[in-house]
């Protein structure tokens, strides 16, 4: 584990877990907040966002969050992963690389993955060894919102929809890790 990242993916998925099952794992999450608080902090996120945006957390817990003026829903930052892509420059026959080198392409190839649907915008995507994070504001009209497909998911251990936020605020307590300083708006 060497971003915030892959310590927030394991720290919610430990909330998760806990949450669910209704066992404490007080240790185990003040450990992984250190490991956070040491690299900096992170987000605290809606219930809905993806495990390695930041911390999800109830709304209870976040009092100090404010509505945007704009839109009236609560305002929030949260890490995004970047895609590596190849950049295809058709006029020069030439594929860029995520490092900026340019190398002559295969027309063939270049077909066939326009064919399969992966070549968009004269973007091709590529797997990469690492993921790169960068910060994006989002808004969240309803924080606690729990899609509807998590309904089975929550049945095998008598939890609903409803009652999973508040079990989830019942696992974290004191264990949150520290707050990201928040980017200006």
């Amino acid at each position: 584990m060497d971003t915030i990242q892959d310590l927030t993916v394991a720290y919610n998925g430990l909330v998760d877990w806990s949450a669910r099952t209704l066992v404490p794992i007080p240790n185990a999450l003040r450990c992984l907040s250190a490991a956070i608080d040491r690299l900096g902090g992170t987000f605290y996120v809606p219930m809905s966002e993806n495990v390695d945006a930041g911390i999800r957390v109830p709304f209870s817990l976040i009092s100090d969050f404010k509505r945007d003026r704009d839109v009236q829903s609560t305002a929030y930052h949260c890490f995004v992963a970047v895609p590596s892509v190849l950049h295809c420059d058709d006029s020069r026959k030439t594929v860029r690389g995520p490092k900026g080198s340019s190398v002559p392409y295969n027309p063939s190839g270049l077909y066939l993955s326009i064919l399969r649907g992966e070549c968009r915008s004269g973007r091709i995507g590529i797997r990469a060894n690492s993921v790169k994070y960068r910060t994006k504001r989002r808004i969240a009209p309803n924080w606690d919102y729990m899609p509807s497909t998590l309904q089975s998911y929550l049945d095998e251990y008598d939890c609903g929809l409803a009652s999973y936020p508040r079990r989830v605020a019942l696992v974290l307590g004191g264990n949150l890790p520290k707050l990201r300083r928040r980017l200006r708006s």
